[in-house]
């Protein structure tokens, strides 16, 4: 057999071997998944389905105590592999609400991720990284978006989160108080850190908040869905709380009014009040240039608007 026919049969059987490895991997995915488990001892099992996932022999399995996590269209499965070699290795399982498994993501054993991260431009997915609890920082290390298929797709690390939760394997009786400490970034945690809160912190309590607002704007009536003029009237009298006054006709367009609860980042305020089971109700004020403005979803008029203070 010549050399040139000998090259041929070795290309043509790592071809075979790689569509086989590939048609493996993929026969799983997108396909309903009954986890298959046989009980080695109280936290460890064998599991054959799992071992043509992930394409090992004589692997044991192990769920942490966060295992499954659940939101509206997904759901999550932590597995850890214990290899009959000793290495272990840490997968995500993706799961749609009818059990068919969607995807799976490799994380490595030193790293944490938060779940149902909500990035610019209302995409969904998922913060991998390091967690120091000595200043309860999450350095972001890659990010995930979800896309409607639940699978998974890897986006710049500097994509823009609107809200990074708490990764789960942090949420625990000992970290009661995390909520209120917790950070996250991309960058190394610093002083500069610290300096950037304190100066929104002095930014905020530079500015004048107490005192009479008043604005009349376009809105559309929860009573006839019709346009009308929907004037808010605006009363700040601590750095926590405002009472908020509405001029309408119909009491579905003044429901809302009442007390507003202020949460206070830099030179803008966010007010909440009783209609907060979303955030249409809700508005901002903010201090730029010498002037005061807002905005609310219950305006038509979505962008800033020049707020008159009394």
């Amino acid at each position: 057999m010549s050399k040139q026919i000998k090259k041929i049969l070795f290309l043509h059987t790592i071809l075979f071997l790689l569509i086989s490895c590939k048609y493996q991997s993929q026969g799983l995915i997108d396909k309903k998944l009954e986890i298959d488990k046989e009980i080695v001892n109280e936290e460890f099992y064998h599991s054959k389905t799992l071992n043509d996932l992930f394409h090992i022999q004589d692997a044991t399995y192990f769920e942490p105590d966060y295992v499954g996590t659940s939101f509206p269209d997904y759901n999550v499965k932590d597995i850890v592999v214990h290899e009959r070699s000793g290495n272990k290795k840490y997968y995500l399982l993706f799961f749609d609400k009818n059990n068919f498994l969607r995807d799976t993501l490799q994380v490595k054993e030193n790293e944490i991720y938060s779940l149902n991260v909500i990035f610019s431009n209302n995409r969904k997915g998922l913060s991998v990284g390091n967690y120091n609890e000595n200043n309860s920082y999450f350095k972001i290390i890659k990010n995930f978006e979800l896309d409607k298929n639940i699978k998974v797709k890897s986006i710049p690390i500097d994509t823009k989160i609107i809200n990074c939760p708490i990764p789960i394997e942090l949420l625990s009786e000992e970290n009661l108080d995390l909520e209120n400490t917790f950070k996250f970034g991309i960058k190394d945690f610093s002083k500069s850190f610290i300096d950037k809160k304190d100066e929104n912190k002095n930014l905020f309590e530079k500015v004048k908040w107490k005192g009479d607002y008043e604005i009349t704007t376009k809105a559309i009536s929860d009573f006839n869905n019709e346009e009308f003029n929907l004037s808010y009237y605006i009363n700040i009298s601590s750095d926590n709380s405002a009472i908020l006054s509405i001029g309408a006709k119909h009491s579905e367009d003044y429901w809302c009014e009442g007390d507003y609860n202020l949460k206070k980042d830099g030179n803008i305020i966010h007010a909440r009040g009783k209609c907060d089971q979303d955030d249409r109700d809700d508005f901002y004020i903010k201090f730029e240039n010498s002037k005061y403005y807002i905005k609310s979803k219950r305006f038509i008029n979505k962008d800033w608007q020049e707020l008159k203070k009394e």
